[in-house]
């Protein structure tokens, strides 16, 4: 089971009492991640469903919760829980009743960080969790397939997944009623969709963050709320909470790391003009213990080797406010708000730096208030002091005036003659 990891449902929630178990940085990491590259890169990856009738071998194989095995029935299952296809024999399942829970299971981590998650239509049956690598028009990267595990009577395994450096397949339960019925089919059926966003979770290389101490990391007394990798299934809500999505985001970055990411100036997140007396505000999502199903606005720096930059454009002359706010709930006895010492600077359109803001503590904010500059393009760049993962929020608003400036150097952006702008008060969340 070193390679596997599995979600467990108590017979009754309140009566599961855990030691939750934290890295410095609250969720837990297997250690190995998609795409090549080094922690907080962006990585594309492709799923498929594995066929019916495709090999799963028995993987579980301890006491009650000894896996009855069979091959993969996990479409005919679906078919029968939502409607059959219209076309049964298609392995194309896109469009079926069914897909559209399982797909927004495997798309949902996309949405919330650097990865690009991929449907791959086809699948040539090969054994789930056989190593196979995934070949566009063959195989998924990632797989799922399902079978008869132990039912869903007792505290019962409701799916299992590999890890990614052991292929990220994943296998569900299909014995039993865990799916069936209007109870667990509510909410559009969240209770399905956050089983297998959990087991994807593991694919991509997230471990359990609420598990009885075993001497690793640092423990804290009760249980982590509000955590859709904790072991033991909740649908009090919908997909991966503040724990869940910072953890995806210190493997993969944000969603500002796709396409090359926005490290440089070069490649900068362009937030386009500012309009005097229109704010602009950029991941407020984390500004809360809670994230809706459809909430996207989470942005983060992985670690120390980490910068986030983002390039705006002013018409004309005036004062511009900006404040870097380090975002996160507390819980578990963590404030995550307060990983990492978040760093501010404002450049130039050449890239020159003209003003820093550093002198706060972790969980402090960092900012310029009415700090004057003339037309043109300039970038604020981001980093963080820990190598830890740390949400932020930075919120622009700028003002027309006029402003009279100087040119600092030959083809450098004018600056002003007013004086530096006034650090922002210093805030803690």
């Amino acid at each position: 089971m070193n390679k596997i990891n599995k979600i467990l449902m108590a017979t009754a929630a309140a009566a599961a009492v855990y030691v939750p178990l934290h890295s410095a940085n609250a969720f837990k990491l297997q250690g190995s991640r998609w795409g090549g590259g080094v922690q907080g890169d962006a990585a594309s990856i492709t799923w498929s469903v594995a066929p019916d009738g495709t090999s799963i071998p028995n993987f579980i194989a301890s006491g009650s919760q000894t896996e009855i095995g069979g091959a993969s029935n996990l479409v005919a299952t679906m078919r029968g829980l939502y409607g059959d296809a219209h076309n049964p024999a298609d392995t194309n399942y896109a469009g079926e009743a069914w897909f559209g829970h399982i797909n927004a299971s495997y798309t949902r981590w996309s949405q919330v960080s650097g990865i690009t998650m991929t449907y791959e239509p086809n699948d040539d049956g090969a054994n789930v969790g056989g190593f196979p690598p995934g070949s566009v028009g063959v195989r998924g990267d990632m797989r799922i397939g399902g079978h008869s595990i132990d039912g869903s009577v007792g505290s019962n395994v409701l799916a299992y997944n590999f890890f990614p450096s052991s292929g990220g397949d994943g296998v569900v339960d299909t014995l039993g009623t865990s799916y069936s019925g209007a109870a667990n089919q509510a909410n559009d059926s969240r209770k399905l969709r956050n089983v297998i966003t959990h087991e994807v979770g593991h694919g991509l290389g997230i471990d359990h963050t609420n598990v009885p101490a075993n001497g690793f990391g640092l423990t804290h007394a009760g249980t982590v709320p509000n955590t859709l990798m904790n072991p033991n299934l909740s649908t009090a809500f919908d997909g991966p909470q503040p724990d869940d999505i910072l953890g995806i985001q210190r493997l993969y970055g944000d969603a500002n790391e796709k396409n090359g990411g926005n490290d440089t100036t070069a490649t900068a997140t362009d937030l386009g003009a500012l309009s005097s007396g229109v704010p602009v505000a950029i991941g407020q999502d984390a500004l809360d213990a809670s994230v809706g199903r459809f909430e996207t606005d989470f942005v983060s720096i992985d670690g120390t080797s980490d910068t986030d930059v983002f390039m705006f454009t002013i018409g004309a002359g005036g004062m511009l406010d900006a404040l870097l706010t380090p975002l996160g709930p507390n819980q578990a006895g963590l404030d995550y708000a307060a990983f990492s010492d978040l760093s501010l600077e404002l450049l130039d359109n050449l890239g020159n730096v003209i003003a820093t803001d550093d002198d706060g503590l972790a969980g402090e904010a960092e900012g310029f208030d009415d700090f004057a500059l003339l037309a043109g393009d300039y970038f604020l760049r981001i980093g963080g002091g820990d190598d830890l993962a740390q949400f932020y929020g930075l919120e622009l608003s700028f003002a027309e005036e006029q402003v009279t400036a100087a040119v600092s150097a030959p083809g450098a952006a004018m600056l002003f003659l007013f004086g530096l702008g006034a650090i922002a008060a210093r805030r803690r969340r």
